[in-house]
């Protein structure tokens, strides 16, 4: 589960934060500002829970403005307030191995889609297309360990079940089957799924 300690007046103090964080990013130069006032938020030591939503959006704003080190950092530490067996738990560890593609780090990036691999293999809510077809293209011809097969058809399974994708997938084609999950995941079915938190707007899940 989440984790969740905050009350509503905490909840609703945060989501003025980042509605005045999101405005300053719309405007030209104003990133740094955006920054600034969730550093002020972060310093008036919030709960757990939006403590982790705070460095998390921050981390998105410096990877968008470029600054992955300090996104890395943020999405980091973010994970302490995430539980073993949860989907922000997953979202985070696919970003930062995204973020460390970014930063040419490969031994980084595998040790976090590995981790992410076994969180969403822990977690039966998660349906993982789009992240299981960007670890598949990073593997590329090395391929996965036995280990990794078996977590990567145990997701592929489970996400095949939450999206009600019809007939069975083929474990043989992976990345035709991890097609076939990302085009579930934008038809009707996927607002069937049960509700999973987000903290951030993870990567885009390719087509």
């Amino acid at each position: 589960m989440n984790v969740s300690n905050s009350t509503d007046s905490e909840f609703l103090a945060w989501i003025e934060v980042q509605r005045a964080a999101s405005k300053a990013c719309t405007e030209r130069d104003k990133a740094q500002l955006a920054i600034d006032l969730i550093e002020d938020y972060l310093a008036r030591n919030p709960p757990r829970d939006l403590r982790r939503e705070a460095l998390a959006f921050r981390g998105m704003i410096s990877q968008d403005r470029g600054d992955l080190h300090a996104a890395k950092a943020d999405f980091i530490a973010a994970l302490e307030s995430a539980s073993d067996r949860d989907f922000v738990r997953f979202e985070l560890e696919d970003t930062i191995a995204n973020v460390c593609g970014e930063l040419d780090d490969s031994k980084s990036t595998e040790k976090w889609f590995v981790a992410a691999l076994r969180t969403a293999a822990a977690d039966p809510r998660v349906a993982g297309g789009g992240f299981l077809l960007r670890f598949l293209r990073f593997r590329g011809a090395r391929g996965f360990s036995e280990e990794e097969r078996r977590l990567v058809e145990r997701v592929v399974r489970q996400s095949w079940h939450l999206l009600r994708v019809e007939e069975q997938p083929d474990l043989t084609d992976l990345e035709a089957t991890c097609r076939k999950l990302i085009e579930a995941q934008r038809g009707p079915f996927s607002a069937k799924r049960p509700p999973t938190p987000k903290v951030y707007a993870g990567p885009a899940e390719e087509g």
